[in-house]
């Protein structure tokens, strides 16, 4: 099962640290216990998701709990493929009735419906599917009591035709669809809104997503997905209380770490433009620990860009990575504070080989990130391999190294 953490609210818009749960069919994760762990170790800048609706309605008093403590608790939910029963029983929000599957299912050209995701059940038109969504959301966040959404695969831009005879839908009209949905439950709820990517096409209405940062990947590949003896093998869908595809530590297979990791290949577009208005981050099943060989380069990145950690907890994993998640928090709250509403407007290579660079803002802070092994002098400052250094507007500065 699925979990996920984010961020914001965008009429009080402080940051908050996304913090990724994973919680079994027992909730083992979603507790009071847990949520006074997390306020005990100082953490006050959270957004906790869960994988699905029901740890919430078995443990309402860890939701109220949360909600006390200040945090963001929403779960995750989902509405474009719809599969049918005994396919997959672990992907809940998934399980659309039957009627309403084979009519909202999106029609090929060719007549025969879209696959769903990898393949399994159908893709659903979102307009087709907007008052299933409208009564099923508002029994979630009812009997929830949620303070925010993840809404999977909503702003990823995934567009397509459809043929079916009644509708006939462009893909414009599809894009539309989407919005709907989206603007219609922050209308309503007046919450924090998220969802998969944040393509432009479907940002109006969010304020976190998850994606861009670091993207799924090696859908397809089976050293990643299916071939248990590979080191890059992500691990499987259980036990049911620490997944291992969530917390088993794994290195990035070539091309892929290179491509997508390397500080000399990247470049940061996206928060150029969303910075001040979408909260950018890690896809779900990449949390700040999942790659041992990246995971330093995913720090400095992350923390150059100013965009959030992520990670996955469990009732048995939460003593280790509380130090971590702390240790996140001490660098990117501070300046997440202080840059949230901030746009990115110049990014510097300092070096030739691009292992030193450099990100400022609008109100001229910048952010200095040493992705090499030797040190940089940085106006007769000295910045450590692996460390960044935050010069802020108002004359503070601040270093963080990745551990």
């Amino acid at each position: 099962m699925l979990a996920k953490i984010a961020i914001v609210n965008k009429h009080i818009v402080k940051q908050f640290i996304i913090l990724r749960a994973i919680y079994g069919f027992f909730c083992q994760a979603l507790s009071k216990p847990v949520i006074e762990a997390l306020q005990t170790a100082k953490l006050n800048k959270l957004l906790l998701l869960t994988p699905s609706w029901t740890p919430a309605f078995y443990h309402p008093e860890a939701v109220t709990a949360a909600k006390q403590a200040g945090y963001l608790i929403g779960t995750y939910d989902s509405y474009n493929t719809a599969i049918p029963m005994g396919v997959n029983d672990n992907w809940l929000t998934a399980q659309i009735p039957s009627q309403l599957r084979e009519n909202c299912a999106i029609v090929k050209k060719d007549g025969h419906k879209k696959m769903g995701f990898q393949g399994k059940g159908v893709y659903t038109n979102p307009k087709c599917m907007q008052a299933y969504f409208q009564q099923r959301s508002t029994k979630i966040m009812r009997y929830g009591g949620f303070n925010s959404l993840f809404l999977d695969a909503d702003a990823t831009g995934m567009l397509y035709e459809d043929y079916q005879p009644k509708r006939l839908h462009s893909q414009s009209t599809m894009a539309k669809g989407f919005n709907y949905r989206l603007q219609w439950f922050v209308d309503r709820y007046q919450v924090p809104l998220g969802s998969e990517d944040g393509n432009a096409i479907n940002t109006s209405s969010i304020l976190f997503a998850h994606g861009i940062q670091t993207m799924g990947f090696g859908w397809l590949d089976p050293d990643m997905r299916k071939n248990k003896q590979s080191p890059y093998y992500l691990g499987a869908w259980w036990p049911d209380d620490e997944p291992q595809v969530f917390f088993k530590p794994v290195q990035v297979k070539a091309p892929y770490k290179d491509l997508l990791f390397a500080p000399e290949y990247k470049l940061p577009l996206y928060q150029a433009v969303f910075h001040d208005a979408v909260i950018n981050g890690f896809h779900w099943g990449a949390d700040s620990l999942k790659f041992t060989d990246v995971k330093v380069v995913r720090d400095l990145t992350a923390m150059l860009y100013n965009t959030p950690p992520m990670l996955h907890i469990s009732r048995n994993s939460l003593k280790k990575r509380l130090p971590v998640l702390k240790h996140y928090a001490k660098g990117f709250q501070l300046t997440h504070e202080k840059l949230w509403d901030k746009t990115l407007v110049k990014f510097v290579d300092l070096t030739k080989n691009r292992q030193v660079q450099q990100t400022m803002f609008s109100d001229g802070s910048t952010i200095t990130a040493n992705f090499s092994s030797k040190d940089y002098l940085l106006n007769k400052q000295v910045v450590k391999p692996n460390m960044v250094v935050m010069h802020f507007s108002d004359g503070s500065v601040f270093n963080w190294k990745s551990n």
